[in-house]
């Protein structure tokens, strides 16, 4: 257990390291080399106004993914598709960056569901509680997070999209950077 333990924060510290570098590294795979594509051109692309800072939000997610043990590059796909980046985002009992309804999950909160570090903790949680719920598949637990009564497959496949993004812009910073 303890091991289990170390490795996964160990996990997550090697994927801070990388996140954090991703503003400073060139894809093999552009033609031009004097273009960069980092996260926060990432989060530009989906958010326009009033979005997080990418450094701030990569603590917030990876503290999430530690503490309720979900990979990190989930919680930034959430992120994107419920709220472009914007911690004041709301839609109806829908608030933050990962939009908790505070229908049901208000309590969760120990200050305001706006604050940022605490709405992806607890939209983490909830969506820890989804994976487990369904098992481990990402697409039902996706489901689950957007609430039981969706039925179809739009949610689940925007979010695994912008998660296959993700994981690109990881892989390319991966091969770019030998020494993590």
């Amino acid at each position: 257990m303890i091991k289990s333990r170390l490795l996964t924060i160990l996990q997550g510290m090697l994927l801070v390291a990388i996140i954090l570098t991703l503003s400073s590294f060139s894809p093999r795979s552009q033609a031009n080399d004097s273009q960069t594509l980092t996260l926060q051109d990432f989060i530009n692309k989906a958010c326009y106004k009033q979005c997080i800072d990418s450094k701030e939000l990569m603590e917030y997610v990876t503290i999430a993914s530690i503490v309720q043990q979900v990979d990190p590059e989930d919680l930034l796909a959430i992120i994107t598709i419920e709220s472009a980046f914007k911690p004041k985002a709301r839609n109806a009992a829908s608030v933050g960056l990962m939009q908790v309804n505070l229908d049901y999950h208000a309590k969760k909160f120990k200050t305001t569901p706006y604050n940022p570090k605490a709405n992806v903790i607890v939209g983490a949680g909830i969506y820890k509680a989804c994976l487990n719920k369904r098992n481990g598949n990402k697409a039902k637990a996706l489901r689950c997070y957007n609430g039981e009564n969706v039925k179809n497959m739009i949610y689940p496949n925007k979010v695994l999209n912008t998660l296959k993004k993700i994981k690109e812009l990881y892989e390319i910073q991966r091969l770019n950077s030998p020494e993590l």
